[in-house]
């Protein structure tokens, strides 16, 4: 059983705040000429490649976790108060830590559906200080005008699933959209506190040449009771589409493999020109590095 964790910096009633500029409203997310995610639908996977976005439709694990009374309660109460939080008055969308016999149980048994899924090499078993981050689940809520350009939490893979309201979302792997942006700007100088006025900025024509430089972009549109997994050192493009309440839980992974160091990496060095301290991100991206 993962080991419990305190809140840290909690708002009133549980939902903490997220550390973003101020919300305004967005421009529309593009997804003209970006190809569409890898979706499987239904429960015949076999395995998942932890290098690759993916969504998962039609699938009854989800259904049967949305179903049961425990998370009915807890994502009830959830959707009831999410959007009385400063964060989410101020930058439009709030999270909450999920607790013990709050539907933690019910939710890391679907994580562990789909951890179960990813190959051994590919997973970090030894406890490491990461530990307390993987253990961790939150719920999340969006508003219906909610738009963010943001990596993963903590820059680690994520799985992320959806109860209430629809989102679309563009992916793209970090170490190609730095290289794109660079040679379409020409210039070297890009850090993290640059990648939402960068992508938000970026139209038809300029993704086309984005995309002829080498980026790896992807976009999908998520559903209630479908899950989206987004592999280490990619960028999330996500914005409501529909639904008055938009929310659901999601969860991080420490994995290893060549390409998730490599993006992770990426990902470093955008935090690096901003002047951010990656200490802890190092630690993280030895721990990525592929089995022997």
């Amino acid at each position: 059983m993962p080991k419990e964790i305190k809140k840290i910096k909690v708002e009133p009633k549980g939902i903490s705040t997220i550390s973003q500029p101020p919300f305004q409203k967005p421009t529309p997310l593009r997804r003209k000429n970006i190809f569409n995610l890898q979706e499987i639908s239904g429960n015949d996977i076999k395995e998942i490649d932890i290098d690759v976005p993916v969504i998962f439709t039609k699938n009854t694990k989800i259904d049967d976790w949305s179903n049961t009374s425990k998370m009915q309660v807890a994502l009830g109460s959830f959707g009831g108060r999410y959007k009385k939080s400063e964060s989410f008055q101020q930058h439009g969308k709030a999270q909450m830590t999920i607790f013990t016999k709050e539907g933690k149980e019910e939710c890391m048994e679907l994580v562990n559906y789909f951890a179960n899924l990813i190959p051994a090499q590919n997973k970090v078993t030894q406890e490491t200080e990461f530990s307390r981050i993987t253990d961790t689940l939150w719920l999340f809520g969006y508003d219906p005008s909610m738009h963010c350009v943001a990596p993963t939490p903590n820059g680690m893979a994520m799985l992320k699933v959806l109860a209430y309201g629809e989102v679309k979302w563009i992916v793209m792997e970090c170490a190609s959209l730095l290289a794109s942006l660079r040679t379409e700007l020409q210039t070297d100088s890009i850090g993290i506190d640059d990648l939402e006025r960068l992508v938000g900025a970026l139209n038809s024509e300029s993704l086309d040449r984005c995309k002829k430089h080498g980026l790896k972009s992807f976009s999908c549109k998520q559903a209630a009771n479908e899950a989206i997994y987004v592999p280490a050192g990619w960028i999330a493009v996500e914005q409501s589409v529909s639904g008055m309440l938009i929310y659901g839980f999601r969860a991080t992974f420490l994995l290893r493999s060549e390409a998730s160091h490599s993006s992770y990496e990426s990902l470093i060095g955008l935090n690096v020109a901003s002047g951010k301290a990656v200490a802890k991100m190092q630690q993280a991206l030895d721990l990525m590095v592929p089995l022997a």
